[in-house]
């Protein structure tokens, strides 16, 4: 009880006298003096405001859909990832005396970043995989739940285990930004559940299978790159209507992936 007499006012607490007290009948359930000119915004002006949202949100969704749906006039085959993607086998000798930069790759597709930069020496695996810029990178453990991304320029050079499997791009044949949007979207994670082995909390992904993965492919770089845009829109103009609904919108997020596979499967 040392801070009772020396107690202060705040937002929460006040001071009363008894005789207060006793006026109010001893009904400790007072309102602070303070929230007393508490007022509260007109119904009728709510009611507009939310009317207001919901016309941005109608206008941002029919955006959505008229972009999404313009993917139906393109045409792509499917393409096993085998093909326009590479595992990188060049290996590095950890030198105890080097330091290093080591990556952790974020689930949930959040992508990759710095973990840590470390001397060789604290380093137990000495024989690792060089990761460069623009790269693909994913977790072996942790592909199931989205620890997968393209390597960002802060990681140029690092080094990774065999647990983070790196895969150099074929950018004649394929744009990053479009290999993103056909790999990092969650209803790709039932798929990369289903490619992953081992006991309940140690299943790795199967690197092979994974390769023998087939997505739909436009043929031209120029068309990659315009579905990808198209799509980025779409991303930004989904974060405007979860702004405008105060809410997750998961299903509508799903459009984007729904879109790409659906659309070129009815066509292959």
């Amino acid at each position: 009880m040392e801070w009772w007499p020396n107690r202060v006012e705040n937002d929460a607490a006040w001071k009363l006298t008894f005789e207060e007290i006793e006026k109010q009948d001893f009904d400790l359930a007072q309102v602070h003096p303070r929230h007393k000119s508490v007022s509260f915004a007109d119904p009728a002006g709510i009611v507009d405001e939310v009317k207001i949202l919901m016309e941005r949100s109608n206008s941002i969704i029919r955006t959505i859909e008229a972009e999404l749906l313009s993917l139906s006039r393109l045409s792509a085959p499917n393409v096993p990832l085998g093909d326009i993607i590479s595992k990188r086998r060049e290996t590095v000798r950890i030198a105890d005396e080097e330091y290093y930069t080591r990556p952790t790759v974020q689930m949930h597709f959040r992508g990759a970043k710095i973990r840590d930069r470390v001397q060789g020496a604290v380093i137990g695996t000495k024989n690792q995989f060089t990761i460069y810029a623009n790269d693909l990178i994913l977790s072996r453990i942790d592909a199931r739940n989205g620890a997968m991304a393209i390597v960002p320029t802060a990681l140029d050079g690092g080094i990774a285990t065999n647990d983070f499997p790196v895969f150099e791009i074929d950018t004649s044949r394929v744009d990053p930004q479009y290999l993103r949007f056909a790999l990092f979207q969650p209803e790709m994670l039932r798929i990369y559940e289903n490619l992953s082995r081992g006991s309940t909390n140690r299943r790795r992904i199967a690197v092979d299978e994974f390769l023998r993965l087939q997505i739909p492919l436009p043929e031209g770089l120029d068309e990659q790159e315009a579905v990808a845009k198209l799509l980025m829109r779409s991303e930004l103009n989904i974060e405007n209507l979860s702004e405008h609904l105060g809410g997750t919108i998961e299903e509508i997020r799903s459009l984007i992936s729904a879109s790409l596979f659906h659309v070129f499967a009815a066509k292959s």
